[in-house]
């Protein structure tokens, strides 16, 4: 006696049989019907040919045919892990190629805009010299002021014997001493910021007389 049960289980078990076949067989047909064969050598030389892609070439050169023979694309191996670790290097040496090439732009614009003729940025690098140096003088100025101070406290101070002199007047000396100091310091901040200003002046220089001159290309092909 046949139970109802095993016959609709058998019939269920029978429907995924028939349609994994039939999966296969449009898989099958699927391949067939681009007209590709695929060819590639094994590792040890062996050519090898097949109407789907080579899973014993998946690590190797693979190239895909057309029914004619013709090549109709080469199929890569997988990178090795050398390699993706040269092609992430490359790709970071681009971003950074890339931003370094976008900065340079915006600083191009820049410049243009701030000074249109040559004429603008010498006036420009004048103007901000000349106001360092004013900044320069005014220290000197307090400098030679407090260097008065100082002799005048020095000598009193010799008025007193050696090492008696009243601890007001040695404060005082010791005062104008470090006042000498940091004026001295600011001056060399000065002189050094006045340095930097003529380097960055004269590589913007150099860069605007090629912008200008590029410009000038242009504008006369422009018409």
């Amino acid at each position: 006696m046949v139970f109802p049960g095993y016959i609709l289980r058998a019939s269920v078990v029978l429907g995924l049989l028939l349609a994994g076949a039939d999966a296969s067989a449009r898989g099958t047909a699927q391949y067939n019907a681009t007209g590709s064969i695929f060819t590639c050598k094994d590792a040890n030389g062996k050519t090898i040919t097949s109407d789907r892609p080579i899973n014993a070439c998946a690590s190797l050169p693979m190239r895909e045919l057309r029914n004619d023979g013709a090549l109709r694309r080469q199929i890569d191996p997988p990178l090795t892990r050398a390699q993706r670790r040269m092609l992430a290097e490359k790709r970071a040496r681009d971003r950074a190629a890339a931003m370094i090439e976008r900065q340079e732009k915006t600083r191009d614009r820049a410049l243009l805009q701030a000074f249109p003729t040559m004429d603008e940025l010498d006036k420009s690098r004048t103007r901000k010299i000349a106001e360092i140096q004013s900044q320069i003088d005014e220290t000197y100025s307090r400098m030679i002021d407090l260097h008065k101070q100082l002799q005048a406290a020095q000598s009193t101070s010799r008025a007193y014997p050696p090492g008696l002199a009243p601890a007001p007047v040695k404060q005082k000396i010791a005062q104008i001493a470090g006042a000498i100091l940091t004026e001295d310091s600011l001056v060399k901040a000065r002189l050094q910021e006045q340095e930097q200003i003529r380097r960055r002046f004269n590589s913007d220089a150099a860069r605007l007389r090629v912008l200008l001159k590029r410009q000038a290309e242009a504008d006369r092909l422009a018409g």
